[in-house]
């Protein structure tokens, strides 16, 4: 049986807002589900589950771990 890979990496975290001409939001994003929401964005899910009060441009956090594995599709 072959092990799916996993991506692991471990350290500071910061997620940063960056906007282009006329404000428009030009950052790269990572989305996990379905894309029908800007709450499917990766940095967003960050943003709410670990900043309280309003969202800045900008937080971090001192040190995580973060662990991408592959899961088999749902039936």
């Amino acid at each position: 049986m072959n092990e799916q890979p996993k991506l692991q990496v471990e350290g500071a975290l910061k997620v940063i807002e960056t906007t282009g001409t006329w404000g428009v939001y030009q950052g790269e994003r990572i989305i996990v589900g379905p894309g029908d929401s800007f709450r499917d964005d990766l940095g967003m899910k960050i943003r709410e589950m670990f900043e309280g009060g309003n969202p800045a441009e900008s937080f971090s956090l001192p040190r995580v771990r973060v662990t991408i594995e592959l899961l088999e599709p749902k039936s």
